[in-house]
């Protein structure tokens, strides 16, 4: 996301405050994203007969 331009020219935030809410948004989510990523895994290693097909 573009960081915002004030009226006299100056940035919103810093490079490193952006960066930061960045890391920070991630952190936030890191147990829903690593939910998703663990059932994704398992989806792969899953066999035909446990699907039921």
């Amino acid at each position: 996301m573009p960081i915002k331009v004030k009226s006299p020219g100056r940035k919103a935030q810093s490079i490193f405050r952006a960066g930061l809410d960045y890391l920070a948004r991630i952190l936030n989510h890191v147990d829903t994203w690593l939910e998703e990523l663990f059932g994704a895994v398992a989806l792969l290693f899953e066999t035909s007969w446990e699907r039921g097909l």
